[in-house]
């Protein structure tokens, strides 16, 4: 009996472990994992797969075809005729009279020239890719920018949790002093009660804190493609990145998946018009193959017949006149070059602005930092003096509560400025295609 009550509560045990078991999240962690699961990625992956498939030779119409035609719609026909046939001498009448033909035909076609349509065609397919490719990176980037943003993000609430914390043990001590200052005659009523509103107040703040990291973390979760009520702890607890240099960012910023992509549509455009252009010079092609026809009748003066051998042939098609469609083609596909390459000009300069922009908050988000840091070093000196001149009585509640905001401000602008260097220098990366999952 001993061992069966042991045995169930070592079970119970186990089972409540195993159901609290968190698990343990890094921000590498969480990078490679939303690159891996992210829906938006694999929709990019499968376009690049599927462009993969279109840069060929075969799509391009480069390579030669072979079917097996038919001089009629079939290669193998039977029928049953009525037959009638006279000549000089004779005359011939038969009904149900079988005859049958066998008419296979072994057709290998080649186009020899077609205006290097075939092969600007391979080459605008392989643009399309590098494209494509080019959406990918920019789509991880994102995806990483907003994962990591929203990884410091979660720190920065938790770290307003323990500020808020820190508070609610400043107010429960804030009431055991008035209470006991009541106690000998040397407090207020009003002390107490405003004490006690006190704390309350910042223990509602706590709940609330606490329901906007679930609210964070589920975020978090959706951008990695994981279950919403999944349990996790942050390992990495600092907002930290490496140092930001302005001229690395904007030397690379022609590298950006986002340019590549835009130099890569100039380019598919500009490969369009050789492709319409392609299509006013005379194609020529070569066919050849073996032939067989046989035919066979019960009636009649040929009762059956048999041709076969090699054939081969020259096609040739000359455009002549199209009513003008491939000029105003042209003419169109110029304007879209145009609007291409402006576009590719707007966001280069929209990218090098917001760099300029996004640098200058770094760098005044990144000396904030020490500013506050000093400023909670004077905060907590002032406020540990006044709670010892308010216990003698020296300085009122108001004193305290002043003191005593100067510290939470502070914190609170520390972790605050702190989420928004880190920022600054994610979307500092992220423009010029540097993120990583480290």
């Amino acid at each position: 009996m001993t061992h069966r009550v042991l045995f169930f509560i070592f079970l119970i045990l186990f089972i409540n472990f195993k159901g609290n078991t968190q698990k343990m999240w890094s921000k590498s962690y969480c990078s490679q994992t939303a690159i891996e699961n992210n829906y938006d990625i694999k929709l990019y992956k499968n376009s690049v797969a599927i462009n993969k498939l279109y840069y060929t030779l075969g799509f391009s119409g480069a390579l030669p075809t072979i079917g097996l035609n038919t001089l009629n719609a079939n290669i193998f026909n039977a029928q049953l005729n009525n037959f009638e046939q006279q000549t000089i001498s004779s005359s011939t009448n038969a009904s149900g009279v079988f005859s049958d033909n066998f008419t296979p035909n072994l057709n290998v076609s080649y186009l020899i020239f077609n205006g290097y349509y075939a092969k600007v065609t391979y080459k605008r397919y392989k643009e399309i890719l590098t494209q494509s490719e080019a959406n990918l990176k920019l789509q991880i980037q994102n995806t990483l920018a907003l994962v990591q943003e929203k990884y410091f993000d979660i720190i920065r609430q938790i770290n307003f949790l323990k500020t808020i914390e820190s508070i609610i043990d400043f107010n429960q001590e804030k009431l055991k002093i008035n209470v006991a200052k009541k106690s000998i005659g040397l407090g207020y009523e009003t002390d107490i009660l405003q004490s006690q509103l006190d704390l309350n107040i910042s223990v509602q703040n706590k709940h609330n804190q606490q329901s906007i990291i679930k609210q964070a973390k589920i975020d978090l979760c959706n951008l990695m493609a994981m279950p919403p009520d999944t349990s996790f702890i942050l390992t990495d607890t600092n907002i930290f990145t490496d140092a930001i240099v302005l001229d690395s960012i904007l030397n690379r910023l022609v590298e950006s998946p986002q340019l590549q992509s835009l130099a890569s549509q100039i380019k598919i455009t500009e490969l369009t018009s050789k492709q319409i252009n392609s299509l006013a010079y005379p194609k020529v092609g070569i066919s050849t193959g073996l032939s067989l026809n046989y035919s066979e009748s019960k009636a009649g003066f040929i009762r059956n017949s048999q041709t076969y051998g090699p054939y081969v042939g020259l096609t040739l098609s000359v455009p002549i006149y199209n009513g003008g469609v491939a000029k105003q083609q042209l003419k169109i596909n110029k304007f879209n070059i145009d609007n291409d390459k402006l576009n590719y000009r707007k966001q280069l300069d929209l990218a090098i602005t917001n760099v300029q922009k996004l640098y200058l908050d770094y760098l005044n988000f990144s000396h904030q930092i020490q500013v506050e840091k000093d400023n909670i070093i004077l905060s907590e000196n002032l406020l540990n003096k006044q709670l010892g001149k308010y216990k003698l009585g020296a300085v009122t509640i108001l004193d305290i509560e002043q003191a005593q905001q100067n510290l939470e401000q502070a914190y609170y602008r520390l972790i605050n400025i702190q989420f928004l260097a880190a920022y600054a220098a994610t979307e500092l990366l992220k423009l010029q295609g540097g993120l990583s999952i480290q």
